[in-house]
């Protein structure tokens, strides 16, 4: 049912982007104008990620995702890195990488590119100018460690729409990431110590 209403959500965001974009090919619009159709845009492009997201997540309680292979852990983070080299950049963050190239994770190709997105993606938004992200293997316990002040979050992380004071994030990633992580039997945890850290536990997944 909720995949059904996402998927009908779509077609109405789709609609307002773009009579939105046609408005903004106008001509003498006003100043004030321009701003709130810019706010219209920005506000139906988060609805249609939040509304993506959905749909992911109840993909995943259905299991849509059967499809496994074997995935080199290191060509993926590093792929993920890459991906976000432009904001690792600009923000001059130190990347370290601890990581048996021989590891494979046995995991649907498309879940396991959206568990390490959100991670990486996480690691550099909360983290500070000249700071450092540091991921390694230990074991089968994976953990990735960024710097950064202390989140003024209150209950767990992972919670569903739990978000800090970031205006530009869902609220919704790191729920991604535990619902990935449970439908593996993946055990992952957080914990904050100057540094944030998330853990996941490989050993006792696939």
């Amino acid at each position: 049912y909720t995949e059904k209403v996402s998927h009908e959500i779509q077609t109405p965001l789709a609609i307002i982007s773009a009579k939105a974009d046609e408005l903004l090919q106008s001509e003498n619009l006003k100043k004030t104008e321009l701003e709130q159709l810019e706010i219209i845009m920005n506000t139906t492009a988060r609805l249609a990620k939040i509304n993506q997201a959905l749909i992911l997540l109840t993909k995943i309680d259905n299991r849509f995702y059967t499809n496994e292979e074997l995935i080199p852990l290191l060509k993926l983070i590093n792929e993920k890195l890459n991906f976000f080299k432009d904001l690792i950049a600009e923000k001059k963050i130190e990347v370290k990488l601890d990581i048996d190239s021989s590891y494979n994770l046995q995991m649907n190709s498309y879940l396991a590119d959206t568990l390490f997105l959100n991670l990486i993606k996480n690691a550099i938004m909360h983290n500070i100018v000249n700071g450092k992200i540091i991921i390694k293997l230990s074991s089968s316990s994976l953990s990735i460690l960024n710097t950064g002040p202390a989140l003024n979050i209150e209950g767990d992380i992972f919670k569903r729409f739990v978000r800090s004071e970031n205006k530009d994030s869902l609220g919704i990633g790191l729920s991604i990431v535990k619902k990935i992580c449970s439908y593996y039997l993946i055990p992952v945890s957080y914990n904050y110590n100057n540094s944030h850290e998330f853990i996941m536990n490989l050993e006792d997944g696939k």
